[in-house]
Parts: structure tokens; C-alpha cells; sequence
């Protein structure tokens, strides 16, 4: 299973073929107005945010290990916040929708097909680590669960066609 962090700042979804209008913290002539910067000022642990007549998913929050994992539905990104194993965070993230930890809803107007999740800090022209994503859907609802129990914390978001 592949997992990306960040170097700090929040991850960025974005369609494979809109990547290059993502900036990163290069861009404006005024730093706070960059797409990091932008990005960074999400509350919560996600968002999205419009950039050049596109949005953006946001996950925001904590730099934490992040993977997708895609089901009929959709898919889920998973955040790992602390666990002794994956097998241990895996098997929490299956339980915990069911024991409805809801903490948001979104919803993600983007293009059905593939996207790539990557460190926001970098432009999307950039080589650089990612995630590819593959979206059911042109609208998602995004589900967010948070999960803290003894030694397992992390976060879900859950993709669900509109």
C-alpha cells in the first residue's frame, strides 16, 4: 500500500489534467496569497477551495501518512495518526464509519477520471510524490470520520458518488 505525507502543510486533490494550474507556494507576487497558503487556511480537517474556475480537495490538518483506497462507491483516503501497525489502523478505519464518528461533510465538484493527491507546498508541474485517485463521479459527498481509541487515531475521508 502507498503512503504520502506532506512535508507539513496540507495535501492537495486536483485532476491529473488541472494539475499544472496548482501553484504551490510559488505564484502571486504576495505569499499569503498562494495556493499553499490558501490551502493552509482551511480549518478543520478538510476543505475545498476554487483555483482558476477549478476546485480543489483539501486535506488538512497534521502532516500524517495518507493512502487511497478505492471501493465501488468511491474510495477513502485513510489518515494515519498514530497506530502500532497498518494492519491495526486498517482494521480500525473498516469499523469506524459503522460506529458513526461523523465530523464533516463536503462536497467536491471535480471530473469523473483519474486525480492525483500531492503535498500542496509544490506546483503541480513539479516531480514530486503522489497519489493517484480515481473519482466515480463528477460531485462527491466526502464523509469525514475521526477515530481516537487507546492506540489507534486517524482520520477518514469517505468518497461517495452524488
Amino acid at each position: 500500500m502507498k503512503w504520502i505525507e506532506s512535508l507539513g502543510g496540507p495535501l492537495v486533490l486536483l485532476p491529473t489534467n488541472k494539475m499544472q494550474l496548482w501553484l504551490g507556494n510559488a505564484g502571486p507576487s504576495k505569499p499569503e496569497e498562494s495556493h499553499y497558503e490558501l490551502a493552509c487556511d482551511i480549518k478543520g480537517f478538510c476543505g475545498t477551495l476554487t483555483i482558476n474556475d477549478i476546485q480543489a480537495f483539501v486535506v488538512a490538518d497534521e502532516s500524517n501518512p495518507t493512502t487511497w483506497i478505492p471501493n465501488s462507491e468511491g474510495g477513502q483516503l485513510i489518515r494515519w495518526m498514530a497506530a502500532n501497525s497498518e494492519e491495526q489502523l486498517m482494521s480500525t478505519a473498516k469499523t469506524i464509519m459503522e460506529k458513526q464518528h461523523l465530523d464533516s461533510v463536503v462536497y467536491f465538484d471535480s471530473t469523473q477520471g483519474e486525480h492525483h493527491l500531492f503535498d500542496s507546498v509544490h506546483s503541480g508541474t513539479e516531480n514530486h510524490e503522489s497519489i493517484k485517485v480515481e473519482l466515480k463521479s463528477n460531485k462527491s459527498e466526502i464523509r469525514t470520520y475521526f477515530a481516537k481509541k487507546e492506540t489507534v487515531w486517524l482520520v477518514v475521508h469517505d468518497f461517495k458518488k452524488c
